[in-house]
């Protein structure tokens, strides 16, 4: 009878705990509250990434936002994808892939004057203006072949892909790397006349072939000479390096580091960019972006709270480079929380700062909605944006 009562008292208690945790979960948010008269005091325009219903649109949001994004490409034939802002904020090329192919396209940040610029390649997804907005840099997949899935569908894969660009016209367009490369992602230096590019372009094993067990590496490319120069050589082989990015003062190149030629990458790199010398190494979370400060003087990136395991929540992280102290922008935790392998499912995401460096938007994702968040970067206001809904939106610019 006694081990009875102390068995029901344990299960009320357990009961009580349950529908406590419950209940509280449940008055959790998912997302920011929005604080209007902060979001009002925005200006500058998003551009926006969106695939919905499996159609790909650029779209904007003009700051302060009056209502949801609009659709800059609404007369687009196919899928439009990956825009890139010119520095003044006028222009946009994306790529417009259709049953012809993919070409490079220009529209206006209202969504007048489309045109083609770049057609005739196999062009991927990629275009991106040269910081005076002079040049357009892009990359061409080459060498097609069939692959077969585990899942027994067929795709279409290609060998090769080679860094090139051309004038805004359309015009003075030219191969930067060898055919026989693969290059991955590239970047424009602040100036101009340089790009960083991660790609396989050696024999790095020293197997005799080149393919895809000889890991990626960081090369710059002389716009003038053409010369591509190798920026890191005492590294481990066995490590790849992947999406660089110049900072805009010139001083540093940023990459991530990851275990082969796959998704799943490890820590953030930033070096020197005259003598390569490692600065900062961040705990990232796998698949996540990172953006330079307009400055230079720091990064925003997508990390782990916990550093040690590198697992459970994420959070968005501002790391400076003078100081090497971060600042913490989210804390997750805060959010809606119900058990599961993700914690509270919340992803963090595309990082983009504001043009006077103040601010920085990202994508927040919970319950198969996304939303766009805004934080100051000093880590003192947080806000939720605008609710962008169901399917995949990613932010390419902040811009003025």
């Amino acid at each position: 009878m006694h081990g009875l009562k102390c068995r029901s008292i344990q299960f009320f208690f357990i009961a009580v705990v349950t529908v406590w945790f419950m209940g509280c979960s449940a008055l959790r948010p998912a997302v920011p509250d929005r604080d209007a008269d902060g979001v009002a005091d925005l200006s500058g325009i998003l551009v926006v990434e969106c695939i919905v219903d499996s159609e790909g649109r650029v779209c904007a949001l003009d700051l302060p936002p009056e209502s949801q994004v609009r659709v800059v490409t609404a007369d687009c034939e196919g899928n439009c994808l990956a825009p890139s802002l010119s520095s003044s904020g006028q222009k946009i090329i994306f790529t417009q892939v259709s049953s012809a192919g993919t070409d490079i396209w220009q529209i206006d940040a209202a969504g007048r004057a489309l045109r083609p610029l770049i057609q005739g390649e196999t062009i991927d997804r990629n275009p991106v203006w040269s910081p005076d907005a002079s040049w357009i840099a892009y990359r061409v997949l080459e060498d097609p072949y069939t692959l077969d899935t585990p899942s027994g569908h067929t795709l279409q894969a290609y060998r090769h892909s080679s860094l090139h660009v051309a004038r805004p016209d359309g015009t003075d367009e030219g191969r930067l790397t060898s055919r026989e490369g693969y290059v991955y992602a590239f970047d424009w230096a602040p100036d101009g006349n340089q790009i960083v590019i991660s790609v396989r372009l050696e024999d790095v094993n020293q197997d005799g072939i080149m393919d895809r067990k000889d890991r990626v590496r960081l090369y710059t490319v002389n716009l003038a000479t053409r010369d591509v120069r190798s920026v890191l050589n005492d590294v481990n082989p066995g490590l790849s390096m992947h999406e660089p990015s110049w900072s805009p003062d010139g001083d540093h190149i940023a990459y991530i580091e990851g275990h082969g030629d796959t998704t799943s990458y490890g820590d953030l790199v930033v070096v020197r960019a005259n003598d390569s010398s490692e600065v900062a190494r961040l705990d990232i979370s796998p698949g996540a972006a990172y953006s330079w400060s307009p400055d230079g003087k720091k990064i925003a990136y997508v990390g782990y709270p916990d550093t040690v395991s590198r697992v459970g929540y994420v959070d968005m992280f501002v790391f400076n480079l003078s100081t090497q102290n971060e600042t913490r922008l989210t804390d997750t935790s805060l959010y809606t929380v119900f058990g599961s392998y993700e914690f509270n499912g919340i992803i963090l995401d595309d990082p983009v700062w504001s043009p006077d460096g103040g601010y920085l938007a990202f994508v927040w994702k919970k319950g198969g909605k996304s939303y766009v968040v805004v934080a100051s970067a000093d880590g003192s206001w947080l806000s939720r944006l605008v609710e962008l809904g169901t399917g995949y939106y990613h932010l390419s610019t902040w811009g003025r």
